[in-house]
């Protein structure tokens, strides 16, 4: 098991690690968005996450990944065999977090929906003329 697991601490740059990595597991108690997540999903990884804050948003149960209850070990363990025992459902389901982080979370498109969100709620005012006001 040593040979196959590394408690790393904090790390400031992940994604070395989630590189190497084929599935990603978060088991937070409490957790906001979960960036580290959205990291994983960019690099093609299946998630596998506790349900507690923001996760849900990213990790769609058995499209991209599995969700399962805070501080349930054998949930846990549950679905890293399952992805373990099946590779086809792994590359299924990374493909489908590259794809999901890909749509969802492209600057492009956050930047057209945070414009449309001024547009719609400050008609007078639009991102771009806050903008050149900078």
């Amino acid at each position: 098991m040593q040979a196959h697991v590394k408690f790393t601490g904090f790390q400031k740059d992940p994604a070395p690690l989630i590189e190497i990595m084929d599935v990603f597991m978060l088991a937070s108690l409490n957790e906001g968005m979960g960036r580290v997540i959205l990291e994983a999903m960019v690099q093609g990884k299946p998630i596998i996450a506790t349900k507690v804050g923001g996760i849900p948003e990213l990790v769609e149960e058995g499209k991209n990944g599995f969700l399962v209850p805070p501080q349930d070990a054998d949930a846990l363990s549950t679905a890293m065999i399952k992805l373990i025992e099946h590779p086809e459902l792994r590359e299924r389901m990374g493909q489908q977090s590259r794809a999901i982080a890909g749509a969802q979370f492209d600057l492009n498109k956050m930047v057209k929906d945070i414009e449309s969100l001024y547009d719609n709620n400050h008609p007078s005012t639009s991102i771009s003329s806050v903008a050149r006001v900078f």
